[in-house]
């Protein structure tokens, strides 16, 4: 077998030829994933490799992986955090200063005039009035007993007057009864007393003396 091998070589001696290889390194890294900036363009590397080929038999260009520089790798992209909500500056309020507290003024108290209270009248007592018998004439001496009553201005006077029975004749009581109270009112309207404060009352036979008759003042009465 040492023959054929002897015969192989010196075919194959003459076509021992030198091949040129061109690599570019930045194929290689596009082939390999890595994103280059750009920069300036490298120089091609040229490896010089010897290759014994054989007679007739094509050249192929050998691909040589080429580690990428350091320095060209491209760092991770770290994540990018979304924007936050705009950042409103705060304006502050401008600070008012209290107000100056305000003594209160003292008002003058002006006092009122006492007025002092209306004299307390004293109320006259009831009057009894004696008349004649079977008259309506008023004594001369009552006026003095009536002028009480003609000083109690704005109070109501009452008049009771009274006269004896007839038998012959029923209503000669009540008509002289009030012949008694009108002589009366006419007497305390001369001096002074309005004539609507007045209240003449004709009772006839029906009290205890029947030739009288008595003047009060209302609520103040027996």
């Amino acid at each position: 077998m040492k023959w054929v091998f002897a015969i192989v070589a010196i075919v194959f001696v003459p076509a021992v030829a030198r091949a040129q290889v061109t690599v570019n390194p930045a194929a290689l890294q596009q082939l390999a994933g890595f994103v280059i900036p750009a920069s300036p363009a490298l120089p091609p590397v040229v490896h010089h490799v010897a290759h014994r080929v054989a007679h007739k038999i094509r050249p192929r260009a050998a691909v040589v992986m080429v580690k990428p520089p350091e320095d060209v790798l491209v760092a991770p992209k770290m994540p990018v955090t979304p924007p936050g909500p705009p950042v409103v500056p705060v304006v502050a309020k401008p600070v008012r200063p209290p107000a100056p507290a305000v003594t209160p003024v003292p008002v003058p108290v002006i006092a009122k005039p006492v007025v002092p209270p209306p004299p307390v009248q004293k109320l006259p007592v009831p009057l009894v009035v004696s008349f004649a018998a079977g008259s309506a004439s008023l004594p001369g001496n009552e006026g003095a007993g009536l002028k009480p009553f003609c000083a109690a201005k704005g109070a109501t006077l009452i008049i009771d007057a009274y006269a004896p029975g007839d038998p012959s004749d029923p209503s000669a009581a009540m008509r002289l009864s009030m012949s008694r109270a009108f002589a009366l009112r006419q007497a305390l309207t001369a001096c002074g007393v309005p004539g609507a404060n007045i209240i003449p009352r004709a009772d006839g036979a029906t009290g205890a003396n029947l030739e009288t008759a008595r003047v009060f003042i209302s609520g103040a009465g027996p």
